[in-house]
């Protein structure tokens, strides 16, 4: 019965310790990065499609860290002319495709 119980302990303790540290993969078919934007007129809202990433978690250090990475030129805030200017004159999708955040 003893060995039994230290079993358990010992499968129990190994289950911890390997929750301890989690890399989860970005799913980019389920996810987006949503901006809201505070203008002097409006409040802009929108989307952006997300190409890759993953997000590390360390319980531990109470600490995440994860790159995700996002097509520039895919900003959609539900104004076509915005949009088109957003991609040109601030984000210049022609010289930068992708936008990432470490």
């Amino acid at each position: 019965m003893k060995s039994f119980a230290v079993f358990v302990l010992a499968v129990a303790l190994s289950q911890t310790a390997l929750a301890q540290h989690q890399t989860f993969a970005v799913n980019p078919d389920a996810s987006e990065v949503k901006m809201k934007l505070n203008t002097t007129h409006e409040v802009v809202n929108g989307t952006f499609h997300v190409q890759s990433g993953s997000i590390d978690f360390d319980r531990t250090a109470s600490h995440i860290s994860g790159i995700v990475i996002v097509a520039a030129g895919s900003g959609k805030t539900g104004n076509d002319s915005r949009d088109k200017k957003m991609n040109k004159d601030i984000l210049k999708v022609d010289q930068f495709a992708t936008l990432f955040r470490p």
